[in-house]
């Protein structure tokens, strides 16, 4: 039976315009739509490589190369490790034909990018008020309930990713008001996404969203004029929820403060929690620098000698003061139950808390080698399902080759940026080229806490906008 190609394109469109909506219900159904467009796409559009341009086909021999090199890393690791990393690595595949199942509709539906952009906005105002309503009565509009934390998370309920969501699909939306020259619009937009993103308390997330922000008002001419009133709205609101309400900027602020400064005034990699991950991983990739370990790996591998790093978690819960000195208690502004304490010949500051043990009281005078506080340890080993790191977890189970793709990758990401910005030459709508090469930015971003490359659902949304990206990223 002969099937209707532009039925089947039409199926694909709807499948790729539903994708942000059904990562917000969880992986499943979005994965589910990545295989049936991968399926459909093979069938019957595998002949329409034709209207893939020269840098298309080279960015597929990149992932075809990666592709092979994270199956060879599966091939080489240890057997009772195979059978979860071949499980990984094998359907990997799936995602370059999502990859192209975007690319084809953006070429096959002129009006896709614009359509999109429209269900982002609309979506991130649905976030908006939900988010608002879950704040002020506990529960969102689905009747999910607020975190004992206090974070909102909205429609995503126990997951606290709203704030990652939102960082990484925000710069599409502003593709809208662009197109439908709206830009009056633009600073509420920027506003309201900021707004969601302090609700949700993630650090990486509202610190990819100032990123981001400055590369959209500084890459995107016609925004630069918009700059001091968009960053005087940001002043104004975080100055309001400060006022109102602290507990939404602790985690923001204090959290990392604390994770800073805790223990002995050396300042970690983030925090001691992920340095101690980083370390594991590090250990991995030493022992294994070519291919690694094989995918999912870290979360088997990470208690075991000689890659654990238990033995330095249990020296760093002790700190011992080296000098005679006098302890200076004081209580904290924004947690009442925590405790500051100073030691000024021994240059120290540091919190406890009410799980920890410290074993002097305001104005006692300490010995040199006396034990100053214990703190309860939370990770006793540094291990977690992966190392909260892209690099690191690349680095660790897959090696340094496919490290040195992903990096290449990134770089070339930054290229594209700069080349659409500059060039005279470029064929494509260029606004739209430098939104999504942003957005592609801010999704594979390597210097901040991640979660797992290989998450189905992170995986879904970072290549989302990789698709469009080449779609239109045009030269004359």
């Amino acid at each position: 039976m002969k099937i209707n190609q532009e039925k089947i394109y039409s199926v694909n469109y709807y499948l790729i315009l539903g994708i942000p909506i059904f990562l917000i219900s969880g992986p499943f159904l979005a994965d589910l739509s990545v295989v049936i467009l991968s399926l459909l796409t093979v069938l019957y559009l595998r002949k329409d490589y034709v209207y893939f341009d020269t840098n298309f086909k080279k960015f597929i021999k990149f992932f075809l190369i990666f592709y092979l090199l994270i199956n060879f890393s599966s091939f080489l690791t240890e057997e009772y490790l195979q059978y979860k990393s071949f499980k990984v690595s094998i359907p990997f595949i799936r995602y370059l034909i999502y990859i192209i199942s975007i690319y084809l509709i953006c070429y096959k539906r002129q009006n896709f990018i614009d359509i999109l952009s429209q269900i982002i906005v609309l979506i991130i105002i649905t976030f908006f008020l939900d988010s608002l309503i879950q704040k002020s009565f506990g529960f969102n509009l689905l009747g999910f309930e607020i975190s004992k934390t206090g974070r909102v998370s909205s429609f995503f309920n126990d997951e606290l990713i709203m704030g990652s969501f939102i960082c990484k699909v925000f710069p599409i939306g502003i593709i809208y008001f662009i197109n439908n020259k709206k830009e009056n619009f633009l600073i509420a937009y920027f506003i309201i996404s900021f707004v969601i993103i302090i609700l949700s308390q993630e650090r990486s997330s509202l610190v990819l969203f100032f990123l981001s922000s400055f590369l959209i008002l500084i890459c995107i001419k016609k925004f630069r004029k918009k700059l001091k009133y968009i960053l005087l709205a940001f002043s104004i609101i975080i100055l309001s929820i400060y006022s109102i309400n602290k507990e939404s900027l602790n985690r923001i602020y204090k959290v990392t403060y604390y994770q800073l400064i805790l223990n002995k005034g050396n300042i970690p990699i983030y925090s001691y929690e992920h340095q101690a991950h980083f370390k594991t991983g590090i250990n991995l990739f030493i022992s294994k620098p070519l291919f690694g370990h094989g995918i999912k790996s870290f979360r088997i591998l990470c208690s075991k000698k000689p890659y654990t790093v238990a033995h330095e978690i249990v020296k760093n819960s002790y700190l011992i003061s080296k000098f005679d000195d006098q302890v200076v208690v004081s209580k904290d502004g924004l947690w009442p139950q925590w405790r500051k304490v100073t030691l000024k010949k021994n240059n120290l500051k540091f919190f406890y808390g009410p799980a920890d043990i410290f074993y002097f009281k305001n104005g006692d005078h300490v010995k040199k080698g006396d034990l100053l506080v214990k703190y309860k340890i939370y990770n006793r080993d540094g291990c977690s399902t992966h190392p909260h790191n892209y690099l690191i977890q690349l680095l660790a189970e897959t090696g340094i080759f496919s490290f040195l793709i992903f990096i290449f990758l990134f770089i070339l990401n930054i290229y594209i940026l700069v080349r659409t910005i500059v060039s005279k030459n470029f064929k494509g709508n260029r606004n739209n080229a430098i939104l999504l090469s942003i957005s592609v930015f801010i999704c594979f971003f390597p210097l901040l806490p991640t979660g797992s490359i290989y998450n189905n659902w992170l995986l879904i949304l970072n290549f989302y906008s990789l698709g469009l990206l080449f779609a239109q990223y045009r030269f004359k």
